[in-house]
């Protein structure tokens, strides 16, 4: 005997969704990725109207930012641009005080090396950078993502002990090499230091699989999805157009009193069995 739903109504059905719908369901998707993606697009701009010298700069953070947002989602199976746009604005905002902060180191240096010596100074500059500038910016960027309550007492020391475990080395060979190609270049030295925090956080608790991110960079699965996304938006764009234009016909045979039918294929009348010899020649008369 077959079980029944007590909670089931009785003739109700899940309405599935027409042609035309589903059409503007997948125009409406397509509409919000593209939104998304211009939004982090113009962020770094916005320095136009406050310092437009830092719009370089503030497009590498914004846009590193962003990438390693939609790296992690891919290794813990996600979508991809889910997010984009909160970090990219959250790069935006940290890279002005983030240049200011290389800026300050790099000044550093200059004013303790006469009275200290240039080693000394050197040593300094790479101890700010690794425990005093990149543990801050993580500390900020912790705020940012969680807030300041439980989360961000969960997640502060894990970001900053892999801060120090991960990208130490790249943080002080920025301040004490990379420097001299100018503070454009500290910047997106720095946002490479961002993106394999990323990298590492992503795997942290077992949240994602670097295996993901292999499967998503494999370019035959892009080119299969795109034939099959595209196949499908031509197919239902075209049966969409066919409905409506049956609708329209009906309409109008409605309007001059007929009933508007599609017109069927028409078959061929059964052919007509040849006379037989007999009939054909009669016998004649006796």
């Amino acid at each position: 005997m077959a079980e029944t739903n007590p909670l089931a109504v009785p003739g109700e059905q899940k309405k599935e969704k027409g042609t035309l719908e589903s059409v503007v369901d997948e125009i409406w998707d397509f509409g919000k990725k593209t939104i998304a993606i211009g939004a982090v697009a113009a962020m770094p701009f916005l320095y136009n109207f406050y310092d437009p010298s830092h719009v370089a700069r503030a497009a590498v953070t914004t846009y590193g930012f962003a990438a390693a947002k939609s790296t992690a989602n891919v290794i813990q199976n996600k979508k991809p641009l889910e997010g984009i746009v909160w970090q990219g604005a959250t790069g935006n905002m940290l890279s002005y005080p983030l240049a200011r902060g290389f800026t300050g180191l790099n000044n550093l240096e200059t004013a303790l090396a006469p009275d200290y010596g240039a080693t000394t100074a050197r040593v300094a500059k790479a101890g700010g950078m690794v425990f005093g500038l990149q543990p801050a910016f993580t500390t900020i960027r912790t705020a940012l993502n969680y807030g300041v309550g439980k989360k961000f007492r969960e997640n502060l020391w894990p970001g900053i002990n892999n801060t120090l475990k991960y990208i130490s080395l790249i943080g002080a060979a920025n301040v004490l090499w990379i420097y001299q190609y100018g503070l454009l270049a500290q910047m997106a030295t720095s946002m490479l230091g961002s993106y394999v925090i990323n990298l590492v956080e992503s795997l942290r608790g077992g949240k994602g699989h670097i295996n993901n991110l292999f499967s998503a960079l494999n370019p035959f699965s892009y080119i299969g999805a795109a034939a099959g996304v595209s196949y499908k938006l031509a197919k239902n764009t075209i049966g969409g157009i066919y409905t409506g234009l049956h609708d329209v016909g009906k309409s109008i045979g409605d309007a001059f009193g007929g009933s508007y039918q599609p017109s069927a294929p028409s078959q061929p009348s059964p052919a007509r069995p040849a006379p037989s010899p007999a009939a054909a020649h009669p016998a004649p008369a006796h």
